[in-house]
């Protein structure tokens, strides 16, 4: 099985394990596949688009999603075809992902500092 294959919507593997909140199945791709991560499918949205907006239901999965896209390059930048990067898709998930680069950004500073 290509676990790279795109389908007719442009996602592949990561995205699918992305959508559905299979946060283990993630792991597992990029530990034994050649899998792809910096892929924007026909609507132009990265996985972290569809992590945010998952996080509007199931928060702590999302959470661990969206920490998991970032930290293995998913770019925060990438803007969709409605020209919105992930967590611009309405006030829950813009909310929801500052908090996380809030998070983010607080490991990154304490990890600088040493502690």
């Amino acid at each position: 099985m290509d676990l790279n294959h795109i389908d007719k919507n442009g996602n592949n593997g990561y995205f699918q394990a992305g959508k559905t909140g299979q946060l283990h199945i993630l792991h597992y791709l990029l530990e034994n596949e050649a899998i792809l991560t910096d892929v924007v499918n026909k609507d132009e949205c990265t996985p972290l688009h569809y992590a945010c907006d998952l996080g509007t239901l199931y928060i702590s999965v999302s959470k661990e999603m969206m920490l998991f896209f970032i930290f293995n390059g998913v770019d925060i930048n990438v803007k969709n075809k409605d020209g919105k990067k992930a967590g611009e898709g309405n006030a829950d998930s813009k909310m929801f992902m500052n908090k996380i680069l809030e998070e983010i950004a607080v490991i990154f500073l304490c990890s600088a500092s040493g502690f």
